[in-house]
């Protein structure tokens, strides 16, 4: 008997240790498998980050290996991507294609439309015409980001449907004529809540074996430029008695490390390193920080409030749907006073025990009720169902009125 279950392929630039790729190897989990055949295509490129590839082995999903799909730009080895994701597409014969990046979303929209895939969806994650958006290799000006603001722009095209996963990338989107509202829909990216949940701190700071009389800020990120660690570190170093925690690797970790030392903060900032037990650190802290130039979603304030742990975080691209200033943690305006402005607020947090918890609280209840894993795995399904619906009577899904997903 012929399959009937909904194949679905998905297809990332990179599986290293980032809030994208953690959202779609998620996604894949929940997926249920007596409704959907599910092929994951990545490329092989990894970084100081550490790679996912070792869990994605574990999924029980098909993977393929796209050798050519690496993160910068590259024309040689992106017409061979091209060309790999097509042959991937004819082989698996996907009814929905869901491409999710900048890279692997053009290459991997254009290879589906190419090979006649019935319904493509892409998730850009983020964009380089973002507010503080910069690519490593990237620089602010130049054939570069013009080219890469150029494919932006025509990505959408390939795609039958846009996700976004929250109103804010959605909007930003739409202001710079990347995608119109037409094809538009917000599926939020989820935080698994049964295993990010509150824990015993004392545990947590005897794992890192951190001293528990003094406050500890967590900062957890890929060392980056855009993940803002640097104003992390500047806005800690205005701090007296309070010790932070730094976990997370990347390119920036060693020009990191001499700021650290250079404000003579070696002996109470600690760099840990990638780690695959952020679940069980979390509780360890009297607050996160999260102090990112850009960020379409914001996983780590995410993460930290499924724990009860309050977050300080600057008010920018998706961490707006998070961050409810005076509700659900603290935010700060993005710019040149945002070190300044963070060390306020985290002083205000460490001073006042009881706005620290009502703001975990509420903001843990903000998760459960609009970012759980479930939410988005229950807002994909019915988006998947609706598409393969629609392809199998011919419709086509980039006319007419949006579906809504509520």
């Amino acid at each position: 008997m012929a399959d009937q279950r909904i194949k679905v392929l998905h297809i990332i630039t990179r599986l290293v240790r980032g809030g994208a790729q953690r959202i779609v190897l998620d996604l894949l989990k929940r997926l249920p498998r007596d409704e959907f055949d599910v092929v994951l295509a990545a490329g092989e490129q990894t970084g100081d980050e550490g790679s996912l590839w070792p869990e994605a082995e574990q999924l029980g999903v098909t993977l393929v290996r796209i050798p050519s799909l690496v993160r910068e730009i590259s024309p040689f080895k992106d017409i061979r991507a091209y060309g790999e994701l097509r042959r991937a597409v004819r082989t698996h014969h996907p009814v929905i294609v869901h491409a999710h990046t900048s890279k692997a979303g053009l290459l991997g929209c254009m290879a589906a439309k190419k090979e006649g895939v019935p319904s493509v969806i892409l998730a850009p994650h983020g964009h380089i015409l973002a507010e503080g958006a910069q690519i490593p290799g990237v620089p602010v000006r130049g054939w570069k980001r013009t080219l890469l603001a150029m494919a932006a722009k025509h990505n959408a095209r390939y795609a039958d449907v846009i996700v976004a996963p929250n109103q804010a990338e959605l909007d930003d989107g739409i202001a710079h004529d990347l995608w119109t509202s037409d094809h538009c829909f917000v599926v939020p990216n989820g935080v698994d809540t049964t295993r990010f949940r509150p824990g015993d701190s004392t545990k947590a700071r005897t794992r890192m074996g951190l001293n528990a009389a003094s406050p500890i800020i967590g900062v957890i990120a890929r060392l980056t430029r855009e993940k803002g660690v640097d104003i992390a570190i500047e806005a800690l170093a205005k701090l007296e008695g309070v010790q932070g925690v730094v976990i997370g690797d990347g390119p920036e970790r060693k020009a990191l490390e001499a700021l650290v030392s250079a404000y003579n903060m070696a002996t109470r900032v600690r760099f840990l390193g990638a780690r695959d037990d952020v679940h069980e650190l979390l509780p360890a802290f009297d607050a996160v920080l999260v102090p990112s130039r850009t960020e379409a979603h914001g996983l780590v304030a995410a993460e930290a409030l499924a724990c009860e742990i309050p977050v300080v975080a600057v008010a920018i691209g998706g961490l707006k749907s998070l961050i409810i200033h005076e509700q659900t943690g603290l935010a700060v305006s993005p710019g040149p006073n945002a070190a300044a402005e963070l060390a306020t607020a985290l002083r205000r947090l460490i001073a006042d025990k009881t706005l620290a918890r009502s703001l975990a609280l509420t903001g843990r209840q903000h998760i459960f009720e609009n970012f759980s894993l479930d939410v988005m795995a229950e807002k994909t399904v019915d988006l998947y169902r609706r598409l393969a619906s629609s392809s199998s009577v011919g419709k086509s899904h980039s006319m007419g009125k949006p579906m809504m997903l509520e």
